[in-house]
């Protein structure tokens, strides 16, 4: 075979490659962009009748938070 061809065969291949992977990581971030606004909580479901709502948390949970809280500060 001649050493041009081989040459052209794997700058095509390459090209193609580096194509395919540009679009599916292009694909990717445009889902994540729309799965972000889709599952975004909006503030009225965050309120009821006016009052912010409250997560309850358990003690455990508490003061795993709490000991990180004092770790950062």
């Amino acid at each position: 075979m001649n050493n041009s061809l081989i040459v052209n065969e794997g700058m095509t291949l390459m090209l193609t490659g580096m194509f395919t992977v540009f679009m599916f990581l292009g694909l990717l971030i445009i889902l994540i962009y729309i799965s972000s606004i889709l599952f975004k909580e909006t503030p009225d479901k965050a309120k009821q009748d006016g009052k912010e709502s409250k997560v309850l948390i358990s003690s455990d949970h508490q003061k795993i938070i709490n000991h990180i809280n004092k770790r950062i500060t």
